[in-house]
């Protein structure tokens, strides 16, 4: 699952995945804004075939953030 969500992140963020590490916040380290985070989140969706509670992608800071609501989800893959 961490790869899938790392190649999606690198993707959005247009840098290579062996430069992110899980304690990178999207906006501040990653450079991604609200419009390219509501495309990362939304690639996630499909890629895991869920949806995202709104209320908690707004405590998403970091990308162990991502990881974890994700794990909550029950998604291991």
């Amino acid at each position: 699952m961490k790869e899938k969500v790392l190649n999606i992140i690198a993707e959005s963020a247009n840098i290579d995945v062996s430069e992110i590490t899980p304690d990178m916040e999207f906006v501040k380290d990653l450079g991604i804004n609200s419009v390219e985070f509501a495309e990362l989140v939304f690639e996630c969706e499909n890629e895991f075939n869920v949806e995202f509670d709104e209320k908690k992608l707004k405590k998403l800071i970091k990308v162990s953030d991502l990881f974890d609501y994700i794990d909550s989800l029950g998604i291991t893959e």
